[in-house]
């Protein structure tokens, strides 16, 4: 499951009905608007990772922020912290098996030279036989029925998919007629539909 929150701190009670409703094994949230001294409040049943906005001179505004909800029957670690990109990677164990989750979140407003960057960090990663990756990339030229695009700033991103076989899941488009909220995986025949949606959930 992938949701969209804009600010989930008021928003927790509907969070944890909709997990509850839907009995989601994982759940990556974009646009928490957490703050590192807010309480990010648990929900019973879950384990929760976050991500942080970074403050730099580039990004000081609110938004952004990034967390994966884990039902606690798995065994999950988070794998690493990144300084200045919001990309949250964690690692749990399904029936004996690795599963490498990666959420993120991409701000439309970066310019080139940070959002290179952050290509050079994602494109880093190594990509394990089993895999997710959720995400508000805001990627909105990227045509994922034909895995064509209308810019070339980010043909990088989907040298990234294509060259660790991703299939995109999603086919819920939430704000313009292209999908800005994929759901990538190479274990596509292992997954449910994914649940995608902004609030209200």
């Amino acid at each position: 499951m992938l949701l969209n929150a804009k600010s989930l701190k008021q928003k927790l009670h509907s969070q944890e009905a909709v997990l509850t409703q839907e009995d989601a094994d994982i759940c990556a949230i974009t646009e928490t608007w957490f703050k590192v001294a807010e309480s990010t409040s648990a929900i019973p049943g879950y384990i929760s990772f976050h991500m942080f906005r970074p403050q730099t001179e580039e990004v000081r505004t609110k938004g952004g922020d990034v967390s994966i909800f884990i039902q606690d029957k798995y065994t999950s670690r988070l794998v690493n912290q990144y300084d200045f990109l919001e990309l949250l990677p964690v690692q749990l164990t399904v029936a004996k098996t690795p599963l490498q989750v990666i959420a993120s979140y991409r701000t439309p407003s970066l310019n080139q030279g940070t959002d290179s960057a952050n290509l050079d960090l994602l494109q880093s990663i190594k990509i394990q036989p089993h895999t997710l990756v959720f995400g508000d990339f805001n990627y909105s030229s990227i045509d994922w029925v034909n895995y064509t695009l209308s810019h070339s700033l980010v043909q990088r991103f989907l040298d990234f998919v294509n060259v660790n076989a991703l299939d995109q899941l999603d086919d819920t488009p939430l704000r313009c007629p292209n999908i800005q909220d994929p759901v990538l995986t190479n274990i596509g025949d292992h997954c449910t539909t994914p649940n995608v949606c902004g609030y209200p959930w």
